[in-house]
C-alpha cells in the first residue's frame, strides 16, 4: 500500500483513471461537481498524491467525448465480430411525458449494444413512421457493416402498432429472413394481469392491499414487524406493496406475506392495539395464507 501511494502516476495511467472515474460518476448518478469537492479531493490525494483529478468541465467535455469515441469503436468491433444479432425495441414515457424509444441489439456472445435512444414525442406513432425510424437508425449504424443482414429476430412489446411495424419491416426485400416476435416477459405480464382480474384473485389482493397499506403507514406496526422478523431470524423485514403494472411485483408481494406469516400472526395476537380490526380479522382467518399460497 505504501508503495502504491508513493508511486508516480504515468500520463497513460492518469488518462485511464480519468475514464474509470467518469464511468463511476455516471453509473452511480453522481454529480460532476463531486470532483471539485474538497473532501473528495483529499480522499483521492490520500490514495496517491501524484494523481490529479480532472475538473468537472474537463470530465464532462474532454473525458466524456473520449469515452464516447472509445465505446463507439468498441461497439463497432462487437458488431463486426457478431454473426447474428437480436434487435430489441422498447418504448416508454418518462417523467416529463416524453415518448422515448430505445433500440439495442444483443450479439451471439450475449453482449448488449445500444444503437440509439430517440425522442419521438412530436410524431404520430404509426407503424409506417416506426419502420422509417428503425430503418434510419440501422442505416446510420451500418456505415462499415450491413447490420440488417445480421439481424435474425426483432422483438418488441405487443400493441397493435408494434405488431404492424414488425410485419412491415420483415416483409421488405432483404428482411424476410428475420423472425418477428413479442417479448416473452410481456406475454407473461398480460397473462398474470388477466389472472389478477379473476374474482378469486381480486378478493385476495384486496385483502392484501388493506394489510400492506396499514402496515406501511403505521410506523409502530412496521417497527414491530421488523423486530419480530429479526427475532425469529427471517431475512424479509417488510411487506411488499402491489404495483398492478408489473406482474413480478404482485408475486413479490405474495411471497413477502408467506415469509412473514409467523411475525404477522404474533403481532395480531400479542400487539392487538397496534393493528386495525380488519387486519386482525384477515390474518386470523385460516384461509388467508392458504389462499395466498394458492394464488
Amino acid at each position: 500500500m505504501d508503495r502504491f501511494t508513493s508511486r508516480m502516476i504515468s500520463y497513460n495511467e492518469q488518462q485511464n483513471i480519468d475514464r474509470h472515474s467518469l464511468r463511476a460518476i455516471i453509473m452511480n448518478g453522481t454529480s460532476f461537481r463531486t470532483v471539485n469537492n474538497h473532501f473528495f479531493i483529499e480522499f483521492i490525494k490520500k490514495l496517491n498524491p501524484s494523481y490529479v483529478l480532472p475538473g468537472r468541465k474537463k470530465l464532462a467535455r474532454e473525458v466524456l467525448t473520449e469515452e464516447m469515441v472509445y465505446v463507439e469503436n468498441k461497439n463497432e468491433s462487437l458488431l463486426v465480430e457478431a454473426a447474428h444479432l437480436t434487435l430489441n425495441i422498447d418504448g416508454w414515457s418518462d417523467r416529463c411525458r416524453r415518448s422515448l424509444h430505445e433500440y439495442n441489439v444483443i450479439t451471439d456472445s450475449r453482449r448488449t449494444i445500444v444503437l440509439s435512444l430517440v425522442d419521438i414525442s412530436s410524431h404520430h406513432h404509426t407503424a409506417d413512421f416506426l419502420v422509417k425510424k428503425l430503418e434510419a437508425i440501422l442505416a446510420q449504424m451500418s456505415t462499415t457493416i450491413n447490420i440488417t443482414s445480421k439481424i435474425c429476430a426483432i422483438l418488441t412489446d405487443n400493441p397493435h402498432k408494434k405488431q404492424k411495424m414488425r410485419e412491415i419491416f420483415i416483409s421488405k426485400p432483404g428482411n424476410q429472413h428475420i423472425i418477428g416476435s413479442r417479448w416473452f416477459a410481456h406475454a407473461i405480464n398480460l397473462i398474470a394481469g388477466d389472472v389478477s382480474k379473476h374474482v378469486y384473485a381480486l378478493n385476495i389482493l384486496n385483502k392484501i392491499t388493506v394489510v400492506t397499506t396499514f402496515a406501511n403507514r403505521s410506523h409502530m406496526f412496521k417497527a414491530k414487524l421488523k423486530e419480530e422478523a429479526q427475532r425469529i431470524k427471517i431475512k424479509k423485514e417488510a411487506l411488499h406493496t402491489i404495483a398492478t403494472t408489473k406482474w413480478s411485483n404482485v408475486s413479490d408481494c405474495l411471497h413477502s406475506f408467506i415469509l412473514l406469516r409467523a411475525p404477522l400472526e404474533v403481532l395480531v395476537a400479542v400487539h392487538k392495539s397496534i393493528a386495525s380490526t380488519k387486519m386482525i380479522r384477515f390474518i386470523n382467518n385460516r384461509s388467508f395464507f392458504y389462499d395466498i399460497e394458492n394464488l
